[in-house]
């Protein structure tokens, strides 16, 4: 398994550029994995952590050889038992919605109940297609 780009998203980019037009992807709401979270992102839900997707808004991008972008709030979960968080999976909507990326987080970070989870920044590189 690896994480990466949804299948369906990739496609939507290519077909977009292929029909010459800006690729509009929204990725707007993150929810937390203890495991890679598969081809469809529903794989490995953490169940230390609430399954609410938490919202995340994404900065301007940066760079001209490595478009980067920051987040401009902080994603929280406050942790309703033990968990080990490896994974974060991106969507379009809060619930429902469209799976769009996958990410492996750098370090792992294990959480007890009552711990409060903040992702502060993301780093990453959507090489591959998730599988």
């Amino acid at each position: 398994m690896t994480a990466g780009l949804a299948a369906a998203t990739f496609a939507d980019l290519v077909l977009t550029a292929l029909d010459g037009t800006a690729a509009t992807v929204t990725a707007s709401h993150i929810a937390a994995h203890n495991g890679d979270p598969g081809a469809a992102g529903t794989a490995n839900a953490a169940t230390g952590v609430p399954s609410t997707r938490q919202s995340i808004t994404w900065g301007a991008a940066s760079g001209t050889t490595s478009r980067t972008r920051g987040i401009s709030n902080v994603p929280t979960w406050t942790a309703t038992g033990a968990d080990t968080i490896s994974h974060l999976s991106a969507w379009s909507a809060s619930t429902s919605g469209s799976f769009r990326f996958s990410l492996a987080l750098t370090a792992s970070k294990t959480v007890a109940n009552t711990d409060v989870l903040n992702i502060t920044s993301l780093t990453f590189s959507l090489t591959p297609i998730a599988a």
